[in-house]
């Protein structure tokens, strides 16, 4: 008889460190900013583990705290409090206060490709790169719009 393969567990993502500080304390909660892998999701910040790797570190954030988030593509970022942080079981729970979708579709014949942190986002054309460095999809559209003001100037 054949033995079935388990798939191996997927790990949850968590913050990395170096994506998140403290912004400023207020009289009443601190107020944290974020930017985070493309990958990452907001399903994945609403996890109870995911700013875990703050816990037992200097910086961590307390309960009522704010966490304003974001991915590195910025398409889309959050508002997040802090609900509860239990160290004993590694958990700083958030609940999301607000949100935003900016993620956009490319215009026919055209697609947004993540070139990295320092490369940002390109605008392809078929395979050839038409604009490139831009640091949202509002600007590739933007870039897109040029480069098709250029060319109907150009004829």
């Amino acid at each position: 008889m054949a033995q079935l393969k388990m798939p191996a567990p997927v790990q949850p993502k968590t913050c990395p460190i170096k994506s998140m500080r403290i912004d400023r304390e207020g009289h009443a909660r601190g107020y944290w900013v974020a930017r985070v892998p493309l990958d990452h999701t907001l399903k994945d910040v609403e996890a109870p583990g995911y700013f875990a790797p703050f816990l037992g570190t200097p910086a961590v954030p307390k309960f009522g705290d704010d966490i304003e988030i974001e991915n590195l593509g910025i398409t889309w970022w959050a508002r997040l409090r802090v609900m509860a942080v239990v160290p004993q079981i590694k958990v700083i729970k958030v609940v999301v206060l607000e949100e935003r979708d900016f993620s956009r579709e490319a215009p026919p014949g055209y697609a947004f490709e993540w070139g990295g942190e320092s490369e940002l986002w390109r605008v392809l054309k078929g395979k050839v790169v038409v604009a490139q460095h831009c640091s949202s999809h509002d600007e590739c559209i933007a870039a897109i719009d040029a480069l098709k003001n250029t060319i109907s100037d150009a004829a």
